[in-house]
């Protein structure tokens, strides 16, 4: 049953992500997974940091509308 919880989130967040546009994929992976901040991530993007900040929340916000109501945190 572990193994199947897991599958089931995993692919969930697969989906979820596969509903962002390209720079907010890019921010939130870097963020999430690389550790970049949103100023390093600014310089790399060449955007503004307000900018990113923005598209970062923006990815999150829509990653919990998507996950809403299944249980996940992200």
């Amino acid at each position: 049953d572990h193994i199947e919880i897991k599958l089931e989130r995993k692919e969930a967040i697969q989906q979820a992500l596969s509903i962002l546009e390209k720079d907010e994929l890019d921010i939130f992976l870097l963020h999430v997974l690389e550790g970049l901040t949103h100023r390093e991530l600014s310089v790399i993007m060449d955007k503004p940091l307000g900018t990113v900040s923005w598209i970062y929340a923006k990815a999150v916000k829509k990653m919990k509308e998507y996950l809403k109501g299944d249980n996940y945190e992200i």
